[in-house]
């Protein structure tokens, strides 16, 4: 399956570098972020399911993910010529 790179996404708006992969350990890094647990059904239409301490948000499984990337080594911190602003869409 191909996917597109974010920059193209219509709904893209902006992004903020957490770190780079370098390209040996890129072959891990889709791995690594799949073991985290997607997110649950939290809602039927208007109905919450799990009680309201517990809802989770994209936010939330994103931290999770780069936690465990970081914590398995694959995610490294950005260096001292990278620069971690955010990219916002043109």
């Amino acid at each position: 399956m191909e996917t597109r790179h974010p920059f193209f996404d219509p709904v893209w708006e902006w992004m903020k570098p957490v770190g780079r992969v370098s390209q040996e350990k890129f072959a891990k890094f889709e791995e690594a972020y799949r073991a985290v647990p997607a997110l649950a059904k939290q809602y039927d239409l208007v109905k919450l399911l799990v009680p309201k301490d517990q809802i989770r948000h994209c936010q939330h499984w994103a931290a999770e993910a780069i936690e465990a990337l970081q914590h398995d080594r694959i995610l490294e911190p950005l260096g001292p010529a990278d620069r971690g602003d955010v990219i916002y869409r043109e």
